[in-house]
């Protein structure tokens, strides 16, 4: 018998006995190849049907592409937030508030080593979905029903934007994406203003929460104006805590000694940024707003987001406000987009001195250049080389001030 007739023979035998297997209600199992590394999540589309329960359709792949089964992710690691843009009433700008908040009971903690009581006894803060119905799809394909009806009364023009989350191997794998899209058809109005690629040209990658997050656009589904840090009585709304955490130690209340900014996460740990130095001068401003939304931070301007930074002005009473008490309405009276150098507008009130076209050119004046080793710098050395590993003294002349500048190399 040759050997491809035996082939054909064997073939047909399984194939027989797969049949009568399955004639007689036995199920078969063939081994399947283990899945490889990674994990990637991507939302495929979203809708609210008639008994207005939003559906999310998504895929779960791993690095090779092969489907995922919910059964290989971490247990309750597939989560999902929605929220909408809603229009303020009084400004007209759009915001993102989430549909699900609840309510967080504020805890004794312990900072600098002592122990503190929580500022709030409860607070609202917004968050994911659950008790939703998960339906597989086949092949890594899945569809998440939400376990609530939105209002009667939604707003049908709004945007709305879905976010998920999901982890594999404990954490190892994290998969994020979210979904932005109206439910009447129509584009969806740009609400992205800061992008993951501005987070990761410093943070690289940037992750919290046990690393579970790190799509940016998936942080500003919970981190709404909705959301309280009850320890602290903080808000974590998105704009005013990222603008809080960068600008850190440079903080009016930080830097004159009235109080930390802190914020009291999982287990009652403590986040302390007030000794955060970002790395750039901060008002530069366009290092962190790419996003197709990205003008927000000069045509929009806020109370909150300015406050944000500026925590010596009260903008509720008026004091350390020129202008007085101003509803968020008027800010832009004042404060246009654009404007003279150091001037009113927003990005003249962030003009950067070393760029400004005002100043008569800035000049370089080498003064030491020392090698820098494991051990500690040895030198100087000769100006002319410059080995990798450097550290260099030089001073900064821009024809107002002279002041000296650290570079590393």
């Amino acid at each position: 018998m040759s050997t491809r007739l035996g082939r054909a023979i064997t073939a047909a035998l399984v194939l027989m006995m797969v049949g009568v297997l399955a004639i007689l209600g036995v199920q078969t199992i063939f081994a399947q190849s283990a899945p490889a590394d990674g994990l990637r999540a991507d939302i495929v589309k979203a809708e609210i049907p008639s008994d207005r329960k939003p559906v999310v359709t998504f895929s779960l792949t791993d690095a090779s592409g092969s489907p995922l089964t919910l059964e290989q992710m971490d247990a309750n690691s597939v989560r999902f937030a929605l929220t909408r843009v809603e229009k303020d009433a009084q400004t007209g700008y759009g915001r993102l508030l989430n549909y699900v908040v609840t309510s967080a009971t504020g805890r004794s903690y312990t900072f600098e080593g002592e122990d503190t009581k929580a500022a709030l006894a409860r607070a609202s803060q917004a968050g994911y979905d659950s008790g939703g119905v998960f339906t597989s799809l086949g092949n890594g394909s899945y569809t998440y029903k939400f376990s609530f009806a939105l209002p009667l009364n939604y707003d049908v023009d709004a945007t709305q934007r879905v976010a998920m989350q999901a982890t594999r191997n404990a954490r190892q794998w994290v998969g994020n994406d979210f979904y932005d899209w109206k439910p009447n058809g129509q584009v969806a109005q740009a609400v992205t203003s800061v992008t993951n690629k501005a987070c990761d040209s410093c943070h690289d990658l940037l992750a919290a929460h046990g690393g579970q997050r790190y799509e940016v656009q998936l942080c500003a589904t919970c981190h709404t104006e909705q959301t309280t840090d009850p320890e602290t009585g903080r808000t974590v709304d998105f704009k005013v805590m990222v603008h809080k955490i960068h600008r850190g130690e440079n903080l009016p209340s930080v830097a004159e000694g009235k109080m930390p900014y802190y914020i009291v996460g999982f287990h009652q740990s403590v986040a302390d940024f007030s000794e955060v130095a970002f790395p750039r001068d901060v008002r530069q401003c366009t290092a962190c707003h790419t996003g197709p939304a990205a003008d927000n931070y000069k045509t929009k301007p806020s109370a909150a987001a300015c406050g944000a930074c500026h925590d010596n002005v009260d903008f509720a009473t008026g004091a350390g406000h020129p202008a007085g008490a101003q509803p968020d309405s008027a800010c832009a009276t004042c404060h246009p987009a654009d404007g003279p150098e150091f001037g009113a507008s927003v990005t003249g009130a962030h003009t950067i001195p070393e760029r400004s076209s005002q100043l008569r050119g800035v000049t370089f004046n080498l003064l030491v250049h020392e090698q820098m080793t494991s051990s500690g710098i040895v030198g100087p050395r000769d100006v002319g080389s410059r080995p990798s590993g450097t550290v260099i003294r030089a001073s900064v002349d821009n024809g107002h001030y002279r002041r000296p500048v650290l570079r590393l190399h």
